[in-house]
């Protein structure tokens, strides 16, 4: 069973996969972000509309196989995936229908390889929204890659979005959305007794999550 965190930059993705990693290593599976592997690995970042179809077409095989390996090297039957098959239509120039058909497969086809999407929102900038050698875009850019991503994953029967702002509308800190986070997860973490429960996360796992 695979499941996907999503969202825009600076979401917290990452850091909710170490968390859950850390709590219950291989008794889940985690498949990392495939871009962020091709261009640490030096592949060009795309300059024309030709190389971003190359790119995301790179991304797609390498996604396919980042999680097929997490599936098989791990000991239960959940595999968590930082990102998934359909996130790079959110950088493609035409429709989600369009993207799918580039990469020879449909969007109904690519949502069923999933059992959940936890979407998690961009971060906004007074929260201390950062750029690193992968994160480029602006916190603008970042934010309209956010709703489109929601465009997109929100087709899913199974779509939960997790926000920076609780229903009432108070601000969410960045525990408290990895926690409500958590909750949504909560129903497919492991439950054998020979790994541990489900512990929220504290401000102290996020020091040690840090890179």
């Amino acid at each position: 069973m695979r499941i996907v965190l999503t969202g825009g930059p600076s979401a917290g993705k990452t850091t909710l996969l170490e968390l859950l990693h850390r709590q219950y290593a291989d008794a889940v599976g985690v498949a990392p972000e495939a871009a962020s592997i091709l261009f640490r690995g030096g592949f060009p970042r795309p300059q024309t509309s030709d190389d971003r179809a190359h790119t995301q077409r790179s991304i797609y095989a390498l996604q396919k196989e980042l999680e097929a390996s997490a599936l098989e090297r791990s000991r239960g039957d959940v595999v968590f995936c930082d990102r998934g098959s359909l996130d790079g239509a959110s950088y493609w120039s035409g429709s989600v229908h369009e993207f799918a058909r580039a990469m020879d497969t449909t969007v109904e086809r690519e949502l069923s390889r999933y059992a959940m999407v936890v979407h998690l929102e961009t971060a906004p900038e007074a929260m201390g929204y950062t750029l690193n050698d992968v994160r480029t875009e602006t916190h603008a850019e970042a934010s309209a890659l956010d709703r489109r991503i929601g465009e997109i994953w929100s087709l899913h029967p199974n779509y939960h979005f997790v926000s920076n702002a609780t229903a009432e509308g108070r601000p969410r800190g960045f525990v408290e959305k990895l926690n409500s986070a958590l909750l949504a997860l909560r129903p497919h973490l492991p439950t054998d007794a020979l790994v541990p429960r489900l512990r929220y996360a504290t401000a102290g796992d996020l020091l040690q999550a840090a890179p």
